[in-house]
Protein backbone atom coordinates (compact mmCIF):
# COMPACT_ATOMS: atom_id res chain seq x y z
CA UNK A 1 0.00 0.00 0.00
CA UNK A 2 3.18 2.46 1.18
CA UNK A 3 4.37 1.63 -2.55
CA UNK A 4 1.47 2.53 -4.09
CA UNK A 5 0.73 6.01 -2.77
CA UNK A 6 4.30 6.55 -3.65
CA UNK A 7 4.08 4.99 -7.12
CA UNK A 8 0.96 6.83 -8.12
CA UNK A 9 0.15 9.12 -5.32
CA UNK A 10 -0.08 12.90 -6.64
CA UNK A 11 1.07 14.37 -3.10
CA UNK A 12 -2.17 15.06 -2.12
CA UNK A 13 -1.04 11.24 0.19
CA UNK A 14 1.73 12.70 1.97
CA UNK A 15 0.26 14.54 4.85
CA UNK A 16 -1.57 10.40 5.35
CA UNK A 17 2.16 8.91 4.77
CA UNK A 18 3.75 11.14 7.05
CA UNK A 19 1.07 10.21 9.53
CA UNK A 20 0.72 7.08 9.34
CA UNK A 21 4.93 6.68 9.66
CA UNK A 22 4.38 8.96 12.94
CA UNK A 23 1.64 5.99 14.35
CA UNK A 24 3.68 3.61 13.90
CA UNK A 25 7.23 5.08 15.31
CA UNK A 26 5.27 6.83 18.32
CA UNK A 27 3.70 2.61 19.00
CA UNK A 28 6.73 0.92 18.74
CA UNK A 29 8.29 3.75 21.69
CA UNK A 30 6.06 3.01 24.04
CA UNK A 31 8.13 1.70 26.94
CA UNK A 32 7.35 -1.74 26.83
CA UNK A 33 8.83 -4.90 29.21
CA UNK A 34 10.15 -7.84 27.78
CA UNK A 35 13.17 -9.26 25.98
CA UNK A 36 16.02 -6.12 24.43
CA UNK A 37 15.60 -7.10 20.98
CA UNK A 38 12.29 -7.57 20.57
CA UNK A 39 11.84 -3.86 21.79
CA UNK A 40 14.48 -2.47 19.60
CA UNK A 41 13.15 -3.82 16.57
CA UNK A 42 9.13 -2.65 17.28
CA UNK A 43 9.95 0.38 14.79
CA UNK A 44 10.20 -2.37 12.28
CA UNK A 45 6.67 -1.59 10.71
CA UNK A 46 7.68 1.84 10.18
CA UNK A 47 10.90 1.25 8.66
CA UNK A 48 8.72 -1.07 5.87
CA UNK A 49 6.33 1.47 5.47
CA UNK A 50 8.82 4.68 4.79
CA UNK A 51 10.76 1.77 2.64
CA UNK A 52 7.75 1.23 0.33
CA UNK A 53 6.44 4.51 0.06
CA UNK A 54 10.30 5.86 -0.31
CA UNK A 55 10.48 3.08 -3.28
CA UNK A 56 7.55 4.03 -4.79
CA UNK A 57 8.32 7.95 -4.65
CA UNK A 58 12.02 6.96 -6.27
CA UNK A 59 10.33 4.63 -9.32
CA UNK A 60 7.86 7.85 -10.05
CA UNK A 61 10.88 10.41 -9.92
CA UNK A 62 9.10 12.30 -7.12
CA UNK A 63 12.09 14.06 -5.77
CA UNK A 64 10.79 16.30 -4.16
CA UNK A 65 8.21 14.39 -2.26
CA UNK A 66 10.88 12.02 -1.93
CA UNK A 67 13.03 14.52 0.03
CA UNK A 68 9.97 15.78 2.40
CA UNK A 69 9.79 12.15 3.63
CA UNK A 70 12.89 12.04 4.22
CA UNK A 71 12.93 15.46 6.12
CA UNK A 72 10.15 15.10 7.78
CA UNK A 73 10.25 15.97 11.64
CA UNK A 74 9.15 13.00 13.76
CA UNK A 75 9.25 12.16 17.43
CA UNK A 76 12.56 11.22 19.37
CA UNK A 77 12.37 8.21 21.43
CA UNK A 78 11.15 8.84 24.99
CA UNK A 79 10.11 12.36 23.69
CA UNK A 80 13.27 13.54 23.92
CA UNK A 81 12.94 16.34 20.66
CA UNK A 82 12.37 16.17 17.16
CA UNK A 83 15.06 14.91 14.25
CA UNK A 84 14.31 13.36 10.91
CA UNK A 85 12.58 10.68 9.70
CA UNK A 86 16.02 8.98 7.88
CA UNK A 87 17.67 9.74 11.03
CA UNK A 88 15.20 7.65 12.38
CA UNK A 89 13.88 4.94 10.78
CA UNK A 90 16.71 4.34 8.02
CA UNK A 91 18.54 1.65 8.16
CA UNK A 92 20.89 1.70 11.18
CA UNK A 93 19.42 4.36 12.51
CA UNK A 94 16.91 2.93 14.55
CA UNK A 95 17.65 0.68 17.39
CA UNK A 96 16.70 -2.62 15.67
CA UNK A 97 19.03 -1.38 12.97
CA UNK A 98 21.48 -3.53 14.55
CA UNK A 99 23.08 -5.42 12.15
CA UNK A 100 24.12 -8.56 14.68
CA UNK A 101 19.60 -9.19 14.82
CA UNK A 102 19.23 -9.71 10.83
CA UNK A 103 22.03 -12.24 10.76
CA UNK A 104 19.53 -14.24 12.67
CA UNK A 105 17.60 -14.94 9.90
CA UNK A 106 18.04 -17.92 7.73
CA UNK A 107 20.45 -17.74 5.01
CA UNK A 108 22.02 -14.23 6.36
CA UNK A 109 24.67 -15.67 9.18
CA UNK A 110 27.48 -14.08 7.28
CA UNK A 111 25.81 -11.10 5.37
CA UNK A 112 28.23 -7.52 6.54
CA UNK A 113 24.80 -5.77 5.05
CA UNK A 114 22.08 -8.10 6.92
CA UNK A 115 19.40 -5.55 7.10
CA UNK A 116 19.71 -4.07 4.10
CA UNK A 117 19.97 -7.04 1.89
CA UNK A 118 16.54 -8.65 3.13
CA UNK A 119 14.86 -5.28 2.89
CA UNK A 120 15.91 -5.31 -0.74
CA UNK A 121 15.16 -9.57 -0.97
CA UNK A 122 11.77 -8.37 0.62
CA UNK A 123 10.79 -5.85 -1.46
CA UNK A 124 11.58 -7.69 -4.85
CA UNK A 125 8.95 -10.01 -3.82
CA UNK A 126 6.36 -7.07 -2.92
CA UNK A 127 7.09 -4.48 -5.57
CA UNK A 128 5.42 -6.08 -8.80
CA UNK A 129 2.34 -3.98 -7.36
CA UNK A 130 3.71 -0.72 -7.51
CA UNK A 131 7.20 -0.99 -9.79
CA UNK A 132 6.39 -3.43 -12.86
CA UNK A 133 7.95 -7.00 -13.18
CA UNK A 134 10.58 -5.62 -16.06
CA UNK A 135 12.49 -3.00 -14.11
CA UNK A 136 15.35 -3.95 -11.81
CA UNK A 137 14.31 -4.06 -8.29
CA UNK A 138 17.55 -4.51 -7.03
CA UNK A 139 18.91 -0.90 -8.64
CA UNK A 140 15.67 0.43 -7.36
CA UNK A 141 16.49 -0.21 -3.68
CA UNK A 142 19.73 0.60 -3.89
CA UNK A 143 18.89 3.47 -5.77
CA UNK A 144 16.52 4.80 -2.56
CA UNK A 145 19.49 3.76 -0.46
CA UNK A 146 21.79 6.10 -2.10
CA UNK A 147 19.64 9.10 -2.22
CA UNK A 148 18.74 8.22 1.99
CA UNK A 149 22.65 8.58 3.05
CA UNK A 150 22.70 12.06 0.73
CA UNK A 151 20.09 13.16 2.43
CA UNK A 152 21.58 12.19 6.12
CA UNK A 153 24.45 13.88 5.05
CA UNK A 154 22.70 17.13 4.73
CA UNK A 155 23.02 17.35 8.74
CA UNK A 156 26.70 18.09 8.14
CA UNK A 157 28.69 21.30 7.09
CA UNK A 158 30.01 21.43 4.19
CA UNK A 159 33.06 22.51 5.94
CA UNK A 160 32.54 19.44 7.98
CA UNK A 161 33.21 17.31 4.78
CA UNK A 162 35.80 19.26 3.40
CA UNK A 163 38.22 18.39 6.81
CA UNK A 164 37.26 14.83 7.09
CA UNK A 165 37.60 14.72 2.93
CA UNK A 166 41.43 16.44 3.68
CA UNK A 167 42.31 13.52 6.15
CA UNK A 168 42.69 10.78 3.86
CA UNK A 169 41.13 8.17 2.51
CA UNK A 170 41.96 5.93 5.99
CA UNK A 171 39.77 7.89 8.70
CA UNK A 172 38.72 10.65 6.40
CA UNK A 173 34.99 10.64 6.03
CA UNK A 174 31.75 11.86 7.73
CA UNK A 175 29.60 9.02 8.84
CA UNK A 176 26.27 8.10 7.34
CA UNK A 177 24.07 4.82 7.48
CA UNK A 178 25.27 3.42 4.14
CA UNK A 179 23.33 -0.61 3.15
CA UNK A 180 24.96 -2.88 0.59
CA UNK A 181 26.34 0.00 -2.06
CA UNK A 182 29.00 -0.12 0.55
CA UNK A 183 30.63 -3.73 -1.45
CA UNK A 184 28.13 -3.62 -4.24
CA UNK A 185 30.85 -1.15 -6.12
CA UNK A 186 29.39 -1.66 -9.74
CA UNK A 187 25.95 -1.07 -9.03
CA UNK A 188 26.67 2.17 -6.66
CA UNK A 189 28.61 3.42 -9.42
CA UNK A 190 25.99 3.61 -11.98
CA UNK A 191 23.81 5.02 -10.08
CA UNK A 192 25.96 7.77 -8.84
CA UNK A 193 26.86 8.76 -12.25
CA UNK A 194 23.18 9.08 -12.61
CA UNK A 195 22.59 10.92 -10.01
CA UNK A 196 25.38 13.36 -10.92
CA UNK A 197 23.88 13.72 -14.59
CA UNK A 198 21.30 15.73 -16.16
CA UNK A 199 18.34 16.39 -15.66
CA UNK A 200 18.42 13.65 -12.88
CA UNK A 201 21.34 16.06 -10.78
CA UNK A 202 19.40 19.27 -11.80
CA UNK A 203 16.02 17.93 -10.55
CA UNK A 204 17.28 16.60 -7.38
CA UNK A 205 18.94 19.91 -6.57
CA UNK A 206 15.39 21.70 -7.05
CA UNK A 207 13.75 19.15 -4.55
CA UNK A 208 16.12 20.19 -2.11
CA UNK A 209 18.98 17.51 -1.80
CA UNK A 210 22.00 18.45 -0.43
CA UNK A 211 20.68 21.81 0.13
CA UNK A 212 20.15 22.89 -3.00
CA UNK A 213 23.81 23.46 -3.59
CA UNK A 214 25.85 21.51 -6.25
CA UNK A 215 28.87 21.98 -4.60
CA UNK A 216 27.65 20.29 -1.16
CA UNK A 217 26.21 17.55 -3.38
CA UNK A 218 29.54 16.57 -5.00
CA UNK A 219 31.68 16.95 -1.91
CA UNK A 220 28.75 14.48 -0.22
CA UNK A 221 29.49 12.04 -3.32
CA UNK A 222 32.83 12.10 -2.76
CA UNK A 223 32.36 11.48 0.86
CA UNK A 224 29.81 8.34 -0.11
CA UNK A 225 32.60 6.93 -2.11
CA UNK A 226 35.30 7.40 0.48
CA UNK A 227 32.96 5.36 3.28
CA UNK A 228 31.72 2.73 0.67
CA UNK A 229 35.41 2.35 -0.41
CA UNK A 230 36.67 1.50 3.34
CA UNK A 231 34.16 -0.61 3.79
CA UNK A 232 34.61 -3.53 0.63
CA UNK A 233 34.57 -7.27 1.80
Amino acid sequence: MAGILGRWGDGSEKTLALDVIEMLSRHADQTLGGLSVWLEIRSYPAVLFVTGYGLGLVRSRRWSDLHDLLAAPIQKRNDRGIERTVEKLFLGCWPGGNNDYWKNLDGFERRKTALSDHLCGLFQNWSNSFVGASLDVERLYENWEILSSLAYLEAAGIGDIDAALAQGSSNGWVWFPIGRSAWHEDMREQILESLLSDPTKSELLEAGFAKRDQNFLSKSVSNYRRLAGRMRW
